[in-house]
């Protein structure tokens, strides 16, 4: 007698929301703008059940509140073929996504105590951080380790959704580069990303005293940091306000976004020139953010230290002249000194230059002052 052998069937576990959520965002990424704004506005919704509904068309699309409207069809035939294309090779960044979304439950109620008892001024909440163009960030604190949740702003152009992904595909990327933040939680429905906090004062809040007691191996680790971001396809935003220092532990950048990898190396160099130098303040922003004075003596006095320490790490960076780029560092360097020259003529006196390292016992006596300790929010 033939005895029929007995076929054991896998069992395929149904996907969570996190993870639906996870391939739709990788999928709207993928698309155009209309696209992408239409899949990351409904992400909820698309990814709601067992099965992604994705099959969308309209011919009057308007994703902007007081713009044009755009023709968009979305199938589900083309979401299939991102997930065995594209999907294949993006993996880690969908699986990744997936484990932040689902980590997001354990600070779900955190974030509704922050939100429910928010005043009108947001400025005025105990917990408040700061706020940028795109989000406003609160501390809160949980089994005795202190955290920002980052709620991006109403904005007329940006889904959330959106905003949500860009920090957290940034942060992703950024996993093995030191000296970049980790969002660790995410929601695309509250809207909301999760990080721990990270101490210290930003190249705009720090004093003259603090930028002149900067070793140059910070430096050399800031501008270490901002290459390696560039070639890993992630865009710095080189607000001053971004950089946080703290002595012990140098330099943490603190927003990013992904970007298409056609970055330019120098550009990336030019943009951390700029970051050190925030005395160029436009009006406008000026006027929009309270938090930002008009520049001091001092602050001219500040920026010319620092531009004065990233000359001396740019002039010993090779890494400056990869891509063919022979003439970069000079360049790099030329622009710094311009940038020195037109400080101290719009605001003197400024710091002498460095005295030659001294080395023996000698330097080792003569050390700098005790820095002072890192700003920590009240509570």
């Amino acid at each position: 007698m033939l005895r029929l052998s007995k076929v054991n069937k896998m069992k395929i576990s149904p996907k969570s929301q996190e993870q639906l959520q996870s391939q739709v965002a990788g999928f709207a990424r993928s698309q155009e703008w209309p696209e992408t704004a239409h899949l990351f506005t409904n992400i909820a919704e698309h990814a709601a059940g067992p099965v992604v509904d994705i099959d969308t068309q309209s011919s009057n699309y308007n994703y902007l509140s007081d713009g044009p409207s755009f023709p968009i069809k979305i199938t589900r035939d083309d979401y299939l073929a991102y997930l065995r294309n594209r999907g294949k090779f993006e993996l880690n960044e969908v699986q990744g996504r997936a484990l932040i979304l689902e980590a997001y439950a354990g600070f779900a109620d955190d974030v509704q105590t922050i939100t429910t008892n928010l005043p009108e001024e947001h400025y005025q909440a105990a917990c408040y951080l700061g706020r940028g163009a795109y989000s406003e960030a609160y501390w809160f604190e949980k089994g005795g380790v202190k955290y920002v949740a980052r709620i991006p702003l109403a904005h007329k152009r940006l889904p959330k959704a959106y905003s949500i992904d860009q920090h957290v595909v940034s942060s992703l990327r950024a996993e093995n580069i030191p000296g970049m933040e980790r969002i660790i939680a995410a929601s695309f429905e509250d809207g909301v990303t999760i990080s721990e906090f990270i101490p210290g004062e930003s190249l705009y809040q720090i004093d003259l005293e603090v930028s002149s007691q900067i070793p140059l191996k910070h430096m050399e680790q800031l501008l270490e940091t901002v290459l390696l971001a560039e070639i890993s396809e992630i865009d710095i935003d080189f607000n001053s306000h971004n950089f946080l220092y703290t002595p012990k532990d140098g330099f943490t950048i603190i927003d990013s976004a992904p970007s298409n990898g056609s970055g330019y190396i120098p550009e990336t160099v030019h943009n951390l020139r700029k970051a050190c130098d925030f005395t160029d303040i436009p009006e406008d922003q000026m006027r929009r953010i309270p938090e930002i004075a008009r520049p001091v003596t001092a602050d001219y006095q500040k920026a010319v230290v620092l531009l004065r320490k990233l000359r001396d790490c740019v002039d010993k960076t090779a890494q400056l002249a990869i891509h063919e780029q022979a003439s970069a560092r000079a360049d790099i360097l030329s622009a710094i000194d311009r940038n020195i020259e037109w400080l101290r003529m719009h605001n003197e006196p400024v710091p002498p230059e460095p005295k030659p390292k001294r080395h023996g016992w000698l330097s080792r006596l003569a050390g700098g002052l005790t820095p002072r300790s890192p700003y920590q929010p009240d509570k």
